[in-house]
């Protein structure tokens, strides 16, 4: 809904720029624990109205994208802890090479695990 609405007002913003606009426009939420909800709640009317050139929120992670030489995408998840007042990295895997997912996620109980992919 934001998304749609930011993207009507505003055609050719990119999707790393809709994603700025949420996310520079969200409200802190005062309850939570910092970054349990992210940068925090929607603000749909600041966020549909950010006329402003919006940064990339992802261009930090550019440094870490390197196509193959083979043309083939790989689309690899990383796995975190909270370790302290940081975040370690306990597992790395490629879920998908050229959009073909190799498994998918599923709640069994309450939490998240990796299961096979179906068909």
């Amino acid at each position: 809904g934001v998304a749609a609405q930011a993207l009507a007002r505003n055609p050719s913003w990119t999707p790393d720029q809709v994603k700025s606009a949420l996310m520079r426009r969200a409200r802190p939420v005062a309850e939570a624990a910092p970054l349990s909800c992210g940068v925090g709640q929607v603000n749909a009317v600041q966020s549909v109205l950010d006329t402003k050139e919006t940064p990339n929120p992802n261009a930090g992670l550019n440094r870490f994208l390197k196509p193959a030489a083979d043309g083939t995408m790989v689309d690899v998840d990383f796995f975190l802890k909270k370790d302290g007042e940081a975040m370690a990295v306990t597992d790395t895997t490629v879920h998908k090479i050229n959009g073909k997912a190799r498994y998918n996620y599923e709640e069994k109980d309450g939490v998240w695990v990796r299961v096979a992919e179906k068909g």
